[in-house]
């Protein structure tokens, strides 16, 4: 990351107080303590988020990610979640992390 952009990240009190201080803020109405992710008492170190073209070379990347940290330890799977691209697109406003674009979304990494 460019010096000069992560400077960005520790000015912005949002992403300094992280998501529980801030969920008033954003109009969350769930109760944070029920967080699956990101709660008081699971607060994780990062987020990683695996994306592919083919759903084969995802299963194959994700098993290797989680066979690596066996082997080299110190990491613990809070939770799992997988998805989809959305076909049906016909219906306003469906989309997934706020995307429209067709641009923004994952594509292979």
């Amino acid at each position: 990351m460019i010096p000069e952009e992560a400077e960005k990240f520790n000015k912005d009190s949002a992403f300094v107080n992280g998501m529980t201080a801030s969920s008033k803020m954003l109009d969350e109405r769930l109760d944070y303590q029920n967080w699956v992710i990101g709660g008081p008492t699971n607060l994780p170190d990062f987020l990683l988020i695996v994306a592919s073209d083919t759903e084969d070379f995802l299963i194959q990347r994700i098993y290797s990610i989680k066979e690596s940290s066996k082997v080299n330890g110190g990491l613990e799977l809070i939770h799992e979640e997988n998805g989809r691209t959305l076909m049906d697109t016909n219906k306003p406003g469906h989309e997934h992390f706020g995307y429209k674009d067709g641009i923004s979304r994952d594509t292979r990494a």
